[in-house]
């Protein structure tokens, strides 16, 4: 005999994985815009102390310092819609009415967003001629 503690457990625990999916993807976003903007001080230090010159700060460049910080911003926001939607999909497991499931505007929106992030590295990858 099965017997579970919560209604619905497999529903739940569905929702529950792919909630924290999102919110890794969200962290991992995060992250990544730390990283390069990190990295792209250590390319750009990385010569200069090994000719000895001056260690005096230097700043990333503005397009690294606004992508990391776009990343990072998108990484915030894909988990505070992962959560909505998170809590969102609990209520609608929970309720006892049939509730219809038209909510593929937040998947359309994260899509549309990392699409866009991945553009923006690529482009910053590739040279301009």
């Amino acid at each position: 005999m099965r017997n579970s503690l919560l209604k619905n457990y497999s529903d739940h625990a569905a929702n529950e994985r792919t909630y924290l999916a999102w919110v890794r993807t969200g962290i991992t976003v995060s992250v990544f815009g730390f990283v390069i903007e990190k990295f792209e001080l250590f390319v750009t230090e990385l010569p200069r102390l090994a000719m000895g010159q001056s260690k005096d700060a230097i700043l990333p460049s503005p397009e690294i310092r606004i992508l990391s910080m776009l990343l990072v911003v998108l990484g915030i926001g894909v988990i505070l819609l992962s959560t909505w939607h998170f809590v969102s999909t609990r209520r609608a497991i929970e309720s006892k009415d049939f509730v219809a499931y038209n909510e593929v505007l937040p998947a359309y929106v994260l899509s549309a967003l990392l699409s866009l992030a991945g553009i923006a590295l690529l482009i910053g990858l590739v040279p301009l001629i």
